[in-house]
């Protein structure tokens, strides 16, 4: 039997993106993401944030480099993957921008597209 192995993360940018370049020349980037969870102990709410590590390949990557900034609302989804260091990273299929600043120079762009800049 085959597994699933997908995931769905909506949270904040811990910091702006940035674009390095693989051994065989393709864009990719690290995004860190935190999302928070939140208990009831003893009549209190207590606030537990948790962060993780996504990867981004290609032009989706040199976008995320170009339009977001630390603290930037985004949904990924993508698949876990597990290294042989055992860290595992989430790898990003699809983003979604939530609550995108529309600026002058994003402006022209999604007046073409009508929609997420990521289609």
């Amino acid at each position: 039997m085959n597994g699933i192995n997908k995931i769905f993360i909506a949270g904040n940018l811990a910091s702006k993106p940035v674009v390095h370049k693989s051994k065989n020349g393709k864009p990719f980037s690290f995004l860190s993401i935190a999302t928070n969870r939140f208990s009831l102990v003893e009549g209190q709410w207590n606030k537990k944030t948790d962060w993780h590590s996504i990867l981004v390949w290609g032009k989706k990557a040199e976008i995320c480099e170009k339009y977001l900034e630390k603290g930037f609302p985004i949904a990924v989804e993508g698949f876990l993957e597990t290294t042989s260091e055992h860290k595992t990273t989430i790898v990003a299929e699809d983003l979604h921008f939530l609550g995108l600043r529309t600026t002058p120079e994003l402006a022209p762009a999604r007046q073409e597209k009508r929609g997420d800049p990521l289609t």
